[in-house]
C-alpha cells in the first residue's frame, strides 16, 4: 500500500525510479525469461545446501565489514525464518485437511457408491459388452480389407473414395452376373478361340 503511494506522488517517484534501478544478469547466466527474476541482491550469494538446491548467503565484502561471526548470525537468521515459513506451511496444509475433513468423507463415499453401482451394471452387461467389441473387431479386419484390396486397384490421380465405389459396383456386376448365368443355365467362358 505505502509503496503503490509513493510510487504515484510525483516527488518519490523520481526518487524510485533513478535510486531503485538494478543491473539483471544476462540471459547465459540466468534462465529465466523476465529480467526481473534475474535481478542480484547486493551483498547476497547463494550457496548450495544440497541436490541442487539453494540458499541465501552474505557476500565476501558483507562480510569483512560486519565481521564473521554477524554474518553467521544474520545466515542463521535467513535460514531459521525459511524453515519457519516452510513449518508454517505444513501447518497450513494440514489446518485445510482439517476444515474439508467432511468433504474427503463425502467425496469418498460418493466413489465407493458409483463404484459399486458400476459393478454391478458391468455384471449383468458384460455379455453385451464382449460380443459387441468382437463383433467391431470383426467389422473393421472387414473393412480394413476391403480398403487394402480397393487400394490395391488403384490408379494414379484417383481417391480411395471412387476407387472403392468402381470396385463396389464391379462387385455387383459380377454378383449379378453369376446369379443370372446360374438361374439360366448358361455359361459364359472368356477363352479365346480362332486365331
Amino acid at each position: 500500500m505505502a509503496w503503490n503511494y509513493l510510487k504515484s506522488s510525483p516527488f518519490a517517484n523520481t526518487t524510485i525510479q533513478n535510486s531503485f534501478t538494478f543491473q539483471a544478469y544476462p540471459t547465459t547466466i540466468c534462465p529465466y525469461a523476465d529480467p526481473v527474476l534475474c535481478v542480484a541482491f547486493p551483498g547476497v550469494d547463494f550457496a548450495e545446501v544440497t541436490n541442487g538446491y539453494c540458499t541465501f548467503k552474505m557476500a565476501l565484502d558483507v562480510t569483512a565489514a560486519i565481521g564473521s561471526s554477524a554474518a553467521a548470525a544474520f545466515e542463521s537468521l535467513g535460514g531459521n525464518s525459511i524453515s519457519s515459513a516452510s513449518t508454517e506451511q505444513i501447518g497450513t496444509w494440514v489446518g485445510d485437511f482439517n476444515r474439508s475433513i467432511d468433504t474427503f468423507i463425502i467425496v469418498g463415499l460418493c466413489s465407493f457408491v458409483v463404484g459399486m453401482v458400476y459393478l454391478l451394471v458391468l455384471r449383468f452387461t458384460v455379455r453385451i459388452c464382449v460380443w459387441l467389441a468382437i463383433v467391431l473387431i470383426f467389422l473393421g479386419l472387414l473393412l480394413g480389407g476391403f480398403l487394402a484390396f480397393a487400394r490395391s486397384g488403384q490408379c494414379s490421380g484417383d481417391s480411395l473414395l471412387s476407387t472403392g465405389t468402381a470396385v463396389v459396383v464391379q462387385s455387383g456386376t459380377t454378383v449379378s452376373t453369376a446369379a443370372s448365368n446360374l438361374v439360366t443355365a448358361t455359361s459364359v467362358s472368356e477363352w479365346c478361340s480362332g486365331n
